[in-house]
């Protein structure tokens, strides 16, 4: 019976395949219309896609889908701001940050100005306020290093040294005693009130006052007393006023009070475990009188609340007794403990206690990535007893914050304007009208599958997320719902199947032969759902793909991967084995202060003693050796500068030399050294840079590696006398002299590593009878290369030296270790499937580790899917952040004074390799996916959402500067006029309008559509000066908006740039600075509601760049385009200029020019740029479309475009017209060679796509023009220069009709020759055969093969040619469909003296005889040619796994290959 049910489902599947189109399920009336869904079960979200988004004929509905965060059960929350953060964020930005987390209160551990103004602004908004009172002696307030301060120096000296404190602050231990300046108010106190040790090492002063001290308590009650009058504050904490530890303090205070209490001598405490017990007991009680004293002042002077901070409450070596301190304090905050240690302090404590938690702790205890354990933990404390948590403000910036806080204030201005009721899928952040609680998928999907009246069918999945992404996207676009199963058919399962009525399942992803067999059993017809699924039933229905989405469902998750070894062995001399492990080798990018650990090993394998074993090791600058173990022989660590012992500064600016010496080692025997290397600052994701110089081992009867020598022979060249340098040395420091014999200006010293990249020194103290030296680090092996060059005061060289080298010698290869991506917004897929199902897409899941990711290769991949699936997608939606997915280096780069960063660009889809761009692409993106959800969500209910903003728009421009204005450009003025021409009611801010309180004003009162052009930072837009508090709005700002979802635009730098910048320290060392996400511009509006944002994330060019923002307002207004297409636009105006501008040299230009790039390049650098934050899909509010500035008069166009000519009209009609845009072009007059961009409109005209040899002509002269297929014809675009108002022009369209065709070659397992009798589209063998199986691919020319071999990566055929043979060594059968247009008559194909693989270039069987052979430099026809002796009488063929030579009679046929033997080189002709 199994078999037969079987049987028919197998009839079943084939013939809902020819059909290819399924029934659509009903939902019920009673569907609620707002979707809110938790973001801790990914589940959820793809049950709930198809619920809020699905598919009907000719339309797509969508209802409003969030993902919201859970309620985390923390109790009350209290932040936590120490002085150095108050000092960096300032305090708005800092309350800010902390109040987005529902804090009740606030403690401040800062004094001074700044301190009081949060208690201010705290108690406004109605944050209690506290602030701390301690013993504890500061040094003397000094700001830290910040990274805004490293990147605004523009010296390289000065920003090295600013990099240095900012990376070495962080690595700083604090010593016993203070080693800088303390404050004014405790110079009459320390060291004289300070707390002492009596230690091994001697008297140790600590860095707080005793609290036994009366001076000491003085000046605490002062500051009580302070902080209650003069700070206004709710509440004082007392904070470090106790004992620093069990060897605290032996003071003459405290033997003096503790001998007069006691009557024992403090001397002796140590004698007895009473007097221990004494001692302890006693300094509860001083502690406790503290607390007695603060407790009165604080009711008599206020009443104001006490707190107590102590650290861990059950260690009461500093004189904290919780359970005393309880019954006199109004909270306690205690150090993180576990969760049942804090049910017995809780049960202790007589007042409610906190516990505090650091970054460092979340982040090295429980771990910042384990965002789920974290929350439990916390929730797991407050359940056991914790009255709530205390958030350290370094909280703010790990994964951990967005969990603990509510919807935003833009989530709430949503749904205050959504109607409708409102469905939660379990457990989310706001009071739903109707819920779905559950206790596992099983029960959820069906319970959300409740929600349909019928449905003929139901999109089963397993666990996998993947397959849930794409059943997600099917499910939506039939209808259907999603039912979740595991190793067997639930009965809710099967009771859901047939309450729907379903007769078909889709199955995505694997499900086990129990569940298929039961589902057979039912009669249900199951089909493998995948994207091919989709794509036919899209088909069937008369639709097409409209949409790719890109996602990473790796995303899910922050864990780090299981830590890679590497174990390196080398061989030293004949017994010696050298071994490192390295552990890790990977480490994350974005990252300083990793640790490297090394294990390096030396073996005796020889029967001998080895003696006198030395090895040497140069850790490279930026690395620290933080800790050193080793068992056996000596280990010293010095300063390479100094030969001293290594500091942290020594360490960053010069490296650290290591030398292990040993004895002896006897036969079989090996010792170990274990090293932890710090790396002091973060790397880019795919960087690798070595730990090391190499190791070198050296030992009695070895000659020694790396040896230093001198020259002997004194080197003069030129003006340069006594060169001296060492012919060899280890890796290192290494100086090189020199002197000269007349004054240059400079001189230049350049060197060069072994790869070949060059660095410089300048020397401008060179002179006669000086000895000059220059100290260069070689630190990697191999030969270095050095020249000098002596400059004149011209700015000429006037002698460069030959060039010397330097040998590095190691025993070893240094030592590297790669930087991985990691995923910085987790859980953003899972709005993928919402994506393709609102916008007729499919969704395309890397599915790979972060770490993993090359984003080349996996646009590659995304190529190659479409290709495969033969689908035309409009839009790419990339949904993801930048670790899980990438963005793409274009290999450009930008300076930034002496930083420089990378120039990236977005993923994208060609259609075609015309050079214009196909299909529009945006990303979905947030500083967490709730921002991302409601972004959506505003996205999708965007129409629904009514109110005034829908009819304004803003636009601000050119803030006035001083003391001089920076170059003003018109284009905000145009782009104002044409949003007021489209029915918009467009404001124009400029020059001292534009203000931080106008345009914060305007945004927060809502706008449909905001463009900024001017300055711009990554966190910031450079307004109006004349507020001097308020000259730059930065991201924090932003935040505290609520913006109605408008449409954000800028020309303004860097405010889409999410990767860091780059300082070039040394040679294979660059000190990566990355960007925190927390501070972009872009990211900072989308929280506060816009509905997309985009603007460059690099430097745009003043003028060059312009055009950007116009030709996309252009496209926006006149042409109705999403915001999508309105930036592809833009982006194919600067591809024609890119081409049009190709090969203009600025060296030649005679006129000044400003830029330091070609035209070209920064053409280029334009159109890579522009990034969207958003659906690209998305088309903001026009509310009429007005007529182009000009109009077009097209004659001679059929439906075929099969004639020779098109004529094309244009003549303006508007003033707009002179200035629609900007063409950049080389003009001469004279003699004078100059850059002019005069203005200009674009002509266009649509041709057959296979129209060739295209003209487009003014006045019977040639014009440039570009071509760009569309779909089924292709673009023409040309530039219509300098157009007059009402001025007709008109132009002439040549071209010729050449049809395209499409050459099948079969590919057979084993040989299988061929040859191209077309010209390919597309020549790339790697394109071709991508995703083939294949071996490799030969061809025959002269003595040898050119092939490319898959396995190996060896490729010296690049290109496929027409009349050329090639030979596939193919694994398997596969079809290769080659697109191209016949070849141009007569056609050469070239022969090389020996043998060679040819074919006909022509779709037509040719007899030999009708081909010319061409050689020295006269023409034969074949049989002349074989009776001069120039090519062989026969040729071969390959038939039947064979070589076999044609008859004479025999032609060629298209598509073969054929062996021939040429005596000299010489020519084939055809045609």
């Amino acid at each position: 019976m199994r078999g037969f049910l079987t049987v028919m489902t197998l009839f079943a599947i084939l013939a809902i395949a020819a059909d290819g189109q399924m029934e659509r399920g009903t939902k019920s009336d009673s569907l609620e219309e707002i979707i809110l869904v938790g973001a801790d079960d990914w589940r959820a979200a793809v049950a709930a896609t198809p619920l809020a988004v699905w598919s009907e004929e000719g339309d797509v509905v969508t209802r409003p889908l969030l993902v919201m965060p859970r309620e985390i059960q923390a109790k009350d929350r209290i932040g936590w701001i120490d002085r150095a953060d108050l000092d960096r964020y300032g305090p708005t930005s800092a309350l800010h940050a902390m109040a987005a987390a529902n804090i009740s209160a606030l403690v401040i551990d800062a004094e001074g100005e700044l301190a009081k103004s949060l208690v201010k602004a705290a108690q406004k908004e109605g944050i209690e306020a506290y602030v701390t009172a301690t013993l504890e002696v500061p040094e003397e307030a000094k700001a830290g290093i910040s990274e805004e301060e490293v990147l605004a120096a523009q010296e390289r000296g000065a920003a090295l040294s600013l990099l240095g404190k900012m990376l070495l602050g962080d690595q700083e231990t604090k010593g016993a005693g203070l080693s800088g300046p303390i404050p004014p108010q405790y110079r009459d106190l320390y060291p004289d009130s300070a707390q002492i040790a009596i230690l091994s090492q001697g008297v140790v002063v600590a860095d707080r006052l005793c609290p036994i001290d009366p001076d000491a308590r003085d000046h605490l009650y002062d500051r009580v007393e302070e902080v209650i009058d003069d700070y206004a504050a709710d509440g004082v904490v007392l904070y470090n006023f106790g004992f620093l530890d069990e060897n605290h303090c032996f003071c003459d205070v405290c033997k003096e009070e503790f001998y007069n209490d006691t009557g024992v001598d403090l001397s002796r405490v140590g004698s007895s475990s009473y007097n221990r017990q004494l001692w302890s007991r006693w300094k509860e009680e001083q502690v406790l009188e503290v607390v007695d004293e603060v407790r009165r002042m604080a009711g008599e002077l206020g009443p104001a609340k006490l707190g107590v901070a102590i650290g861990d409450p059950f260690d009461r070596s500093e004189g904290y007794n919780l359970a005393e301190i309880s019954d006199r304090a109004d909270f306690v905050v205690v150090s993180p403990v576990e969760p049942a240690d804090m049910k017995v302090a809780s049960s202790m404590a007589a007042a409610p206690v906190f516990v505090r938690l650091s970054d460092d702790y979340i982040e090295y205890t429980i771990s910042t990535q384990n965002v789920e354990g974290t929350v439990r933990r916390i929730e797991d404390l407050a359940k056991e007893g914790a009255a709530g948590m205390v958030f350290e403000y370094d909280v703010v910036y790990t994964p951990l914050w967005s969990e603990l806080q509510p919807p935003s204030a833009s989530v709430q201005w949503l749904m205050d304007r959504l109607q409708g009721r409102t469905l939660g899928i379990g457990d989310v952040f706001w009071d739903p009208d109707g819920v779905i609680e559950y206790n596992d998928s099983i029960e959820m999907a069906s319970k959300v599958a409740a929600k349909w009246d019928e449905s003929p069918g139901a999109v089963l999945i397993g666990d996998n997320y993947s397959a849930g992404l794409t059943a997600a996207a099917i499910a939506s676009y039939l209808n259907w719902p999603v039912l979740f199963v595991g190793d067997s058919l639930s009965n809710s399962t099967e009771d859901d199947l047939a309450r729907l009525g379903s007769t078909t399942v889709v199955s995505a992803g694997p499900i086990s032969e129990g569940v298929r067999s039961r589902l057979a059993e039912m009669n249900l017809t199951v089909i493998d759902g995948d994207n091919e699924l989709l794509i036919r039933e899209m088909r069937a229905r008369g639709d097409e793909v409209e949409s790719v989405v890109l996602t990473n469902s790796r995303d899910i998750s922050l864990l780090s991967p299981k830590p890679r070894s590497d174990l390196m062995r080398t061989k030293i001399g004949e017994d010696l084995v050298l071994e490192v492990e390295v552990n890790p080798t990977e480490i994350p990018s974005d990252r300083e202060g990793e640790i490297v650990r090394l294990k390096i090993t030396l073996k005796n394998s020889g029967k001998d003693e080895l003696k006198d074993l030395a090895l040497t090791d140069l850790i490279l600058p930026a690395r620290m050796v933080a800790w050193w173990s080793s068992a056996s022989g000596k280990v010293v660590l010095t300063d390479p500068s100094t030969g001293l012992s290594p500091t942290p500064d020594s360490a960053f600016f010069s490296g650290t030399n290591l030398s292990w010496t040993i004895d002896r080692l006897g036969p079989r025997e090996f010792a170990t050294l274990n090293l932890e290397v710090l790396i002091l600052h973060a790397l880019d994701a795919g960087w690798t840079q070595a730990l090391d110089g190499g190791i070198s081992v050296n030992y009695t009867g070895k000659e020694e590696e790396g040896r230093d020598g001198r020259e002997r022979a004194r080197i003069d060249d030129g003006p340069f006398i006594n060169i001296t340098r060492p012919s060899r040395a280890s890796p290192g420091w290494t100086t090189i002299s020199w002197e000269v014999t007349r004054q240059p200006a400079r001189v230049v010293l350049n060197y060069y590593n072994p790869e070949g990249e060059k660095s410089s020194q300048v020397f401008t103290d060179s002179r006669p009878g000086k000895v000059s030296n220059a100290t260069l680090l070689l630190g990697r092996p191999g030969t270095w290369t050095f020249n000098l060059e002596a400059w004149t005061a011209s700015e000429t060289v006037d002698h460069r030296t030959e060039n010397f080298t330097v040998t590095v010698a190691t025993s070893a290869s240094p030592i590297n270790v790669t930087a991985f991506s990691h995923t910085k917004i987790p859980k953003l897929s899972l709005l993928s499937a919402q994506m393709a199902g609102a916008r007729r897409g499919i969704v395309f899941d890397a599915a790979t580790d972060p770490q993993s990711i090359d984003p080349s290769v996996l646009e590659r991949d995304l190529q190659t899917l479409v290709e495969d699936l033969e689908i035309s997608p409009r839009y790419l939606m990339v949904v993801g952040g930048p670790g899980s997915l990438p963005f793409i280096s274009t290999g450009m780069k930008q300076a930034a004074g002496v930083f420089e960063y990378d120039v990236c660009r977005e993923y994208g889809i060609e259609l075609d390799d015309d050079g214009y761009q196909d299909v529009a692409t945006g990303r979905i993106i947030g500083l967490s996916v709730y921002d991302a959800s409601q972004m959506v969500a505003r996205t999708f209910a965007y129409d629904d959402i009514g109110g005034e903003w829908r009819g304004s728009a803003l636009v601000i421009s050119s803030p006035a500067d001083y003391p001089s204005t920076w170059p003003q450009s018109p284009i905000p003025l145009r782009i104002g006029e044409y949003l007021r021409a489209a029915g918009l009611n467009a404001e124009n801010l400029r020059w001292e309008e534009a203000t931080y309180q106008r345009v914060s004003s305007k945004m927060n009162s809502g706008q449909s559509l905001v463009y900024f052009d001017y300055h711009g930072v990554d966190w910031g837009w450079q307004l109006s000066i004349w507020a001097l508090m308020d000259q730059l709005m930065d991201e924090e700002q932003v935040k505290q908006l609520t913006l109605a979802p408008q449409t954000t635009t800028t020309s303004a730098c860097l405010t889409t740039k999410l990767k860091g910048q780059t300082f070039p320290y040394r040679d294979g060392i660059d000190v990566y600075i990355p960007t925190r996400l927390e501070d972009s511009m872009a990211l900072a509006f989308l929280k506060a509601g816009a509905v997309n944002y985009a603007g460059p994330s690099a430097n745009s060019w003043i003028f060059v760049s312009d055009d950007y923002v116009g030709r996309m307002h252009q496209a926006l207004v006149f042409e109705n385009a999403t915001i999508g297409e309105a930036m592809m636009a833009a982006n194919n105006l600067y591809a024609s200029k890119i081409q049009a501008t190709e090969g203009i040299d600025l060296e030649k230009i005679d006129e000044y020019q400003p830029w330091y790039l070609s035209i070209e390049e920064m053409l280029n650098q334009t159109a890579s740029i522009f990034t969207l934050f958003g659906d690209p899909a998305f088309r903001p509010t026009i509310p009429k479309t007005p007529d182009l500035p000009y109009e077009v008069e097209t004659s001679n166009v059929t439906e075929s475009n099969e004639s020779n000519d098109v004529t094309v009209s244009i003549t303006p009609t508007s003033e707009w017209s002179g200035d629609w845009i900007y063409w950049i072009m080389e003009d001469s007059s004279d003699g004078y060679l100059s850059l002019n961009a005069p203005p200009a409109l674009i002509g266009e005209v649509f041709l057959n796509r296979d129209a060739e040899e295209i003209v487009v002509k003014e006045r019977g002269r040639a014009v440039w023009h570009g071509e760009e297929l569309v779909g089924s014809e292709k673009r023409v675009v040309w530039p219509v220069l300098s157009p007059a108002l009402g001025e007709k022009r008109t132009f002439t369209v040549e071209y010729r009709i050449v049809p395209g065709m499409v050459q099948v070659v079969n590919v057979s397992v084993g040989w299988t020759p061929f040859s191209l009798h077309l010209k390919p589209k597309d020549p790339s063998i790697s394109k071709l055969l991508n995703r083939k199986s294949y071996r490799g691919i030969f061809t025959l020319a002269g003595d040898g093969w050119n092939y490319t071999i898959q396995e190996d990566h060896a490729a010296n055929i690049t290109d496929l040619e027409p009349g050329r043979g090639y030979v596939i060594d193919g694994r398997e059968s596969f079809t290769l469909e080659i697109a191209g247009k016949p070849v141009d008559l007569p056609c050469m194909v070239d022969l090389r003296k020996g043998w060679n693989l040819v074919g006909v270039p022509t779709n037509e069987t040719v007899s030999l005889a009708n081909v010319t052979v061409r050689a020295n430099h006269k023409r034969y026809d074949y049989p002349q040619a074989v009776q001069e002796g120039i090519v062989s009488a026969f040729l071969w063929s390959y038939r039947d796994g064979r070589w076999v030579h044609l008859d004479r009679s025999e032609p060629l046929i298209p598509g073969e290959a054929y062996m021939v033997e040429a005596s000299v080189d010489c020519k084939l002709q055809f045609g």
